[in-house]
């Protein structure tokens, strides 16, 4: 789960399955911490794929981005990602400040 985070940090758009696998991580729609509701919730950039078989149509309209439209994606991912953290940061410290001090 991290790599998402390392990619974002880089500027890199993560391809996420939008689906869940087997295991404990729960269903969106009947859990509330799903692995992709917080990603979905802070309006990630990222491309959700909900199967595989979607890649080859996501790739053939990557190749016709041009430079400048692959540049503004990258800026806009990695703005995202340091809101992302600073807005994560300051809710943690909010919630250790409100129950511990």
């Amino acid at each position: 789960c991290y790599r998402i985070y390392e990619a974002c940090s880089y500027g890199s758009v993560p391809v996420v399955e939008d689906f869940m696998t087997p295991g404990q991580c729960g269903n969106s729609s009947v859990f509330q911490n799903a692995p992709l509701r917080l990603l979905k919730h802070m309006g990630a950039p990222f491309i959700f794929v909900k199967d595989w078989k979607e890649l080859p149509a996501i790739l053939e309209k990557e190749k016709v981005m041009s430079l400048q439209e692959k540049n503004q994606r990258r800026r806009v991912v990695i703005e995202w990602f340091k809101q992302f953290r600073t807005q994560l940061r300051q809710k943690f410290i909010d919630i250790l400040e409100s129950r511990f001090f």
